[in-house]
Order: structure tokens, then sequence, then C-alpha cells
């Protein structure tokens, strides 16, 4: 069994404990991700966006996990930190600051210490870690289904959330696919993730092919402009290279005739859902007049100020969006770059980036190993990751929101560990 440093203990009955635990906090994942902001029903204090009790959890199970050693993504925890020191220095102390601040450290934590347990639980069995991923995000889909089917107008939803005193401020979607996290936009995005995994397993079994099939269609049924150009700009990538291979690779009918049958569905699917169909053509063809994209603009013209009053270090993490909150009236900016530029600054922005874009092509990519399949799937994950940092993450705040973060950051511990032992 390999020594995942999950806890320095080495003896059988200890053995035994890990394992138990290692096991129950990937249970508390799973619920946290599945059900996402219905736990706002149990929701913390001072949050201005909610703090479940589940977030709260799995943050602190994490802890042990997370410090049984040294780690350099530490480092992020220092950077952090000093970036909430500047912007107390600069703009007084802010309690929402430092909540905010130790809510990235946790999900950072969380993260890593989701990594660490399944290669604690799966060692190099790389199918079983992934299929647990698979597993959390299916029933993603199936609540999103679910929702979709009894609760077509998410204003009816968000009402009865209200009566249990859950207060979600969020856009009167019409026949769009929620979700659990309650957002057409963060959904579709974040159901790249299983889609891509979905499809890498599709030649191994006709289950994962069908269901790519079916989160594809989730991210279709949003009507979310981002999160469906990151889609298929992935589909389309990960397609040219199957037909690349294609003369090696035998054709199976059965998988043929349900991507002939899912094409034959999209075809027709302007006659089923032709008010949507409308809708999303013209906010996508004429996005200069579409108020949502007015709405971004006008956020970028109204942070501007407080961006190029601190254009080297930013105004503190945190504090560039309460600055906005109390001063401007906005609730955060919907892209995270121009936050990441307004909380860190140019220089940290930069020094991240750069460092950690040679590490990950160095780790990723120039290192010997057997099995080329994890080395094709940790390209895809890279690319898709680039996608979100440049062009999807612009349309909505998705690199520091936790259902995001936390998986993300799962598998790339994960592949990481995994190419240790191969």
């Amino acid at each position: 069994m390999p020594d995942a440093a999950v806890f320095p203990l080495r003896n059988k009955p200890a053995t035994k404990v890990k394992r138990l635990y290692s096991s129950f906090f990937l249970v508390v994942f799973a619920l946290f991700m599945s059900l996402g902001n219905f736990f706002r029903l149990f929701s913390l204090p001072y949050f201005p966006s909610s703090f479940s009790i589940i977030e709260a959890a799995l943050y602190l199970f994490a802890l042990p996990i997370y410090f049984a050693k040294w780690r350099k993504s530490q480092l992020l925890f220092v950077m952090i930190f000093l970036s909430f020191c500047y912007g107390t220095l600069l703009h007084g102390f802010e309690e929402i600051a430092l909540l905010y601040s130790l809510k990235l450290i946790g999900m950072i934590t969380a993260g890593v210490a989701v990594g660490e347990v399944l290669f604690f639980l799966f060692a190099d069995e790389i199918d079983l870690a992934m299929r647990y991923i698979i597993g959390v995000f299916t029933l993603v889909l199936v609540i999103g289904f679910v929702l979709l089917l009894f609760f077509p107008a998410a204003q009816s939803l968000f009402q009865l959330l209200g009566q249990y005193g859950v207060k979600f401020h969020g856009d009167p979607h019409c026949n769009r696919f929620i979700s659990s996290f309650f957002d057409p936009n963060y959904y579709s995005a974040i159901a790249c993730i299983p889609l891509l995994l979905c499809w890498f397993y599709r030649d191994k079994s006709f289950y994962f092919f069908a269901l790519a099939l079916l989160i594809f269609s989730s991210i279709l049924l949003s009507w979310s402009r981002s999160g469906i150009a990151t889609a298929l700009f992935l589909m389309g990538g990960m397609s040219i290279g199957a037909l690349s291979r294609l003369s090696s690779l035998s054709i199976d009918l059965k998988r043929l005739t349900a991507g002939g049958l899912y094409l034959g569905l999209l075809l027709i699917s302007p006659f089923i859902f032709s008010e949507e169909w409308a809708i999303f053509l013209s906010r996508t063809f004429g996005m200069f007049d579409d108020p949502s994209a007015y709405a971004r603009l006008q956020t970028f013209q109204e942070a501007w100020p407080y961006l190029s009053a601190h254009p080297f270090f930013g105004n503190g993490y945190n504090y560039f969006a309460a600055l906005l909150r109390e001063e401007v009236g906005i609730l955060a900016p919907d892209s995270s770059m121009l936050l990441t530029l307004g909380n860190f600054g140019a220089i940290p922005t930069l020094f991240f980036l750069f460092f950690g874009g040679i590490w990950s092509v160095r780790r990723g990519f120039f290192q010997p190993k057997k099995n080329i399949f994890p080395m094709n799937l940790y390209f895809w994950l890279y690319i898709y990751m680039l996608v979100c940092i440049l062009f999807t993450s612009q349309f909505n705040n998705l690199l520091y929101y936790q259902f995001w973060l936390i998986p993300i950051i799962a598998i790339f511990t994960y592949l990481d560990r995994y190419q240790d032992i191969t």
C-alpha cells in the first residue's frame, strides 16, 4: 500500500483509521459537490453570499490531510496573507476580506486534500480515481435534470428556498439547466470536467460514451454562450485527435449508431426548443447590443479607477471587491482576471502565471511515462484550464468558484502524485 503521507502513522490500526477517515472525507466532498448550493439551507453568518456548514466541514476535515507535510502550494497561502495585509494597510481592516482570504486558503487546502486521498485509496488505479470524480458529477447531472423538470423557471425554486431562509439572488433563468449550482453559466463551464473525463473513457465502456453525450446535452440546455463555446472547443479538439487515430481503431457499431441518433436529435432540436434557440442566437449574434455584455463592459469601466490606482500589487485580496461593493454597488466583477489583477496586482499575477505555467509544462509533458493515456488526459485538462483562465472566466468568476476550483485542484494533485509512481 502506498504511503500517501495522509497521516504520519504506520501501524495497522492507524492505517485502518486512515482509510476510514479518507473514505469519510470523500463522502463529504461528494455531498458538497452534488448538493451544491442546497446546503445554503444550513449557512453560516458573515459571508454575504452564504457559507454552508458542509463547506466549512470540508475545509476543516482537509486540514490534517493537507498539513501532514510541507507542500509548495503553502507559498500561495503566504501570498494570500501578504495581499490581505497589504490591503489592510491601504484601506484599513475589513472582516469580510479576512474571511474570504481564509475561504480561498480553505479551497486550495480541500482541493489538494481530495487529490491526496484519491491517491492514497486508489494509488496507480487511475481508472478508479477518475470514475469516482465522474460519479460525483453524475449526481450533479441527475439533480440538474430533476430541477429542470420540476422547476423550469429558476425563480420559482429560489422563492421556495426563500421560504426556508435561503436568500439566493440569481437571475430569473427559464428553461435553462441550472443544476444544484443554481447557475447555468457556472454549471456549463464546470460540466466540461466530467465531459472531458467521460470522453477519454468512451472506448472502455459504452456507459461513458452515453454519459458524455448526456453531459454535453446538459451543457447545451444551459444555453450559456461561454460554456457551450468551451465545450465545443474541447470536443472539437479531442474529436480531431480521435479522427487522426481512426485507422488504428476498430469502429464500434453501437457507438456509431448512438452518435448518429444524437446528431439527428441535435438537428431537430431547433424545432423542439424554438424559443430558446431564437433567444440564444439573438444574444450570440447581437452580442454588442446584449444587456449582459453591456453590463460586463460597464463593470470594467467602473472598476478601472480602482485597478489603475494600484496596478502593481493590487488593492489586497477581496479588498478590490469590497471597494466595488461599497462605493459602486457591484457585488463582484464577473471577470476572474479583472478580479485577480484588482486583488493581487500585475506583478504577483504574472509571477504566478509564469512559474505555474513552467512547472505545469515540465511536470506534465517532459517526464518519461509508461502509459500514454494519463499524458493525453493531463494535456487536455491543461488545455481546459487554460481556456477557463483566458476565456471562460472572463464571463463569470469561475476561477474563485469553489465548485470549480476544488475539483480541478484535486484532479491535478492526483495526476501529479500518480506520475511519481509511473
